[in-house]
């Protein structure tokens, strides 16, 4: 379950040092001195969490400035703003490249080398619209430009996603395992959930159940790209979940074992895991709905997926009433919403006294 975006980043102090010192003049009789082997190089790291984290920081700041030209340039045009404003908002933009290279860097992962190449295609193209905004702010074929970049940018952001662990090949296992895997029923339900039908050959859809070694390796490298602090679950790329090993046990229990707990902290998990579930399952069928939206229709739909997870009515009921009690007042703020109640705008049922 994915929480609030934060700004939350990792520093690097890189510091240098230099073995080369000045040569001393040979003694005359002296024999050459031996050529030493060099120790072989070692290879470049695969994942880069510090690098990951200083781009999602360039990028942060690249959004925000872009948004801000925009509005200066509108107001500009509007004569609410000065040419000078808008050449002040437009700074960030019109150094991108050189930022991204200072601030970033190139990385040492050759995985990541083609995603930044196109972020700097982007910086080209974003410098362009910005240098057209500043000359003519009234010009509307700039906008063009930007839109270009930004798809670019969006390019060369998905480019890179699928080097991250999150995307790596695993093996498709059903039950209680402790490796990493495609959960199968469980893919089949969100494919049928989302998209209508249990064959995820046609929708790409997939559940995976991390092992407790690489989850927290999953997570470290997310939250490190995207600033996405610590969560159960997340979706991604409109097709696949991903879910901790705690999730996953307790989902295995429900759908393998026929286990029904009513109390304690076994029923906690069981509620809470079919909610994360629900919740992902939601971030698949609207992407761009916020987490507090996405939470509440989420756990409106607790019920339909408990039963597609073939819990009796009853229990799926008990589930999404304990829910409902016990965990959404207590989450945070950023998941929860004033609108979400029996009646109220995002009541998925408004004719009904069904809650949720």
């Amino acid at each position: 379950m994915r929480v609030a975006l934060t700004l939350l980043l990792l520093a690097l102090a890189a510091a240098g040092c230099s073995d080369k010192e000045s040569p001393e003049p040979k003694a005359a009789a002296a024999p050459p001195a031996k050529q030493q082997k060099k120790e072989p190089a070692k290879p470049p790291p695969k994942r880069d969490l510090a690098w990951l984290a200083r781009l999602h920081k360039w990028e942060m700041k690249i959004g925000r400035a872009s948004a801000e030209v925009m509005t200066t340039a509108e107001a500009v045009r509007r004569e609410g703003k000065t040419r000078r404003a808008l050449r002040r908002s437009a700074r960030p933009i019109t150094s991108c490249t050189r930022t991204l290279h200072n601030k970033v860097g190139e990385p040492r992962p050759t995985a990541y080398g083609a995603s930044y190449d196109l972020f700097e295609r982007a910086c080209g193209m974003l410098e362009d619209w910005a240098l057209a905004v500043i000359a003519n702010p009234s010009d509307r074929s700039a906008q063009q430009k930007e839109r270009e970049a930004e798809d670019l940018a969006s390019l060369a952001d998905d480019d890179l996603q699928t080097s991250l662990r999150a995307f790596k090949e695993l093996p498709r296992a059903g039950g209680t395992h402790p490796q990493s895997r495609i959960e199968p029923r469980l893919t089949r339900l969100v494919s049928s959930f989302v998209y209508r039908t249990p064959d995820p050959t046609y929708t790409g859809v997939e559940v995976r159940c991390w092992s407790k070694r690489e989850w927290p390796r999953v997570k470290k490298e997310l939250r490190a790209y995207t600033g996405i602090g610590d969560f159960e679950g997340f979706a991604y790329r409109e097709t696949k979940i991903s879910i901790s090993p705690r999730v996953c046990a307790a989902l295995a229990k429900l759908i393998y074992e026929g286990s029904r707990p009513s109390s304690g902290r076994d029923a906690f998990w069981a509620t809470a895991s079919v909610g994360v579930l629900s919740h992902e399952a939601q971030h698949l069928v609207d992407p761009a709905a916020s987490e507090a939206e996405t939470e509440c229709r989420g756990m409106q739909n607790m019920r339909t997926v408990g039963r597609m997870l073939r819990l009796s009515g009853s229990y799926a009921d008990f589930l999404a009433e304990a829910y409902s009690t016990y965990v959404y007042p207590y989450e945070s703020k950023d998941y929860r919403t004033p609108a979400c109640h029996d009646g109220g705008p995002l009541d998925s049922q408004p004719s009904t006294s069904v809650w949720p």
